[in-house]
């Protein structure tokens, strides 16, 4: 469990790889099983009497990403397994209409739309919060402090996703950045490396990086940023555009189809095309 939640687990239950849940918890207790991946479906729709709800929340191979047509990481394998999943006698949710309309197109599926949300009693506006940064990535061509009015952007995510659009971000924050100076915050799971993100490599921007703060800080790493910046290819979602929004910072997003759920071009945000 996250650690800002109240909520506890009554039981809490480890399986090693070679176990299967009747091997350590009594099945024929389970009244409804909740799936959130995948990958266990099969096992627990074998394993348990009792219905299954899989609550589809997106990856690559709901929304067709070639990726998964590679052998490396066994993403073919998951691939055809996704496809063997969704015709099983499952009962399905989506986290979006977005989800939703793949399953049905794709699948012949309908699903219950079950969407996020966002707590507000965490995430509010508010102003910038003085946090002190892993690390500060710079990059060549050199540039030192700011000096005078800066925009400050925030991102947020993994850059070593590629569905996650940073390249484009990056590229687009280096050349507002030669009219309008701008200061940039990336909250991210892992490092940044050029490899994962090459516009890294001669971008010009000072980049305050953030890596794998902890649940209780997150909310405050959003609040008071002139702008969070979404470049996403596609997603099932998008929590961190709500995220940002709750935070009261103006959002500018790809129009990445789970994204659109909550965010209105001219609204409440400015959405553009992907990449």
């Amino acid at each position: 469990m996250p650690p800002w939640t109240s909520d506890e687990a009554d039981v809490d239950v480890v399986l090693k790889l070679h176990q299967r849940l009747h091997d350590v918890y009594p099945a024929t207790d389970v009244d409804v099983v909740v799936v959130g991946i995948f990958h266990q479906v099969a096992e627990l729709l074998v394993g348990v009497s009792a219905p299954v709800l899989y609550w589809e929340q997106g990856h690559e191979w709901v929304f067709g990403d070639p990726v998964r047509f590679q052998r490396q990481h066994n993403y073919l394998k998951q691939d055809k397994l996704f496809h063997m999943v969704l015709h099983l006698p499952v009962a399905l949710a989506s986290v979006s209409g977005a989800v939703a309309s793949i399953l049905s197109s794709e699948f012949g599926r309908s699903s219950l739309v079950i969407p996020n949300g966002v707590d507000c009693n965490r995430f509010f506006p508010g102003p910038r919060q003085a946090f002190v940064p892993t690390s500060i990535l710079t990059s060549s061509p050199s540039q030192g402090d700011i000096q005078g009015a800066y925009c400050s952007v925030l991102l947020v995510g993994n850059p070593s996703l590629p569905l996650k659009g940073f390249d484009v971000a990056i590229t687009a924050l280096a050349a507002i950045n030669q009219v309008l100076p701008l200061s940039i915050t990336w909250v991210a799971q892992t490092q940044p490396t050029t490899a994962m993100c090459p516009p890294l490599a001669n971008c010009g921007l000072r980049i305050a990086l953030h890596i794998n703060p902890s649940q209780d800080d997150l909310p405050g790493l959003y609040r008071g940023h002139d702008v969070f910046l979404f470049t996403s290819r596609y997603e099932a979602w998008g929590m961190p555009v709500l995220e940002a929004m709750a935070s009261g910072v103006a959002v500018v997003s790809s129009k990445c189809l789970g994204v659109q759920s909550f965010a209105v071009h001219g609204v409440n945000a400015l959405l553009a095309d992907p990449q």
